[in-house]
């Protein structure tokens, strides 16, 4: 599964990605810390779910969410998350 785990905090990413790793998902992850870095790499790689904070500090999730079904490779599902 390749995932792209959005997310401003680099604690909180990381959060994530340990959380992840405790379960049996096999999967190769990238990192975005902000809402421009991840269009980037939705626009040069194929994921297959994104893990979206929904506070970034130059965006909202929410008003990230239709720029990345629109610049996205293909189709994939976005989990919001939030430690609010």
């Amino acid at each position: 599964v390749h995932l792209l785990v959005v997310d401003d905090d680099e604690v909180d990413r990381e959060r994530v990605l340990r959380l992840l790793s405790r379960t049996a998902l096999k999967f190769d992850a990238m990192e975005a810390s902000s809402s421009v870095d991840a269009l980037n790499l939705l626009r040069l790689h194929e994921f297959d779910c994104v893990m979206l904070d929904n506070q970034l500090g130059d965006a909202s999730g929410a008003e990230l969410l239709p720029a990345i079904h629109r610049e996205a490779l293909r189709d994939c599902p976005v989990i919001m998350i939030t430690g609010a």
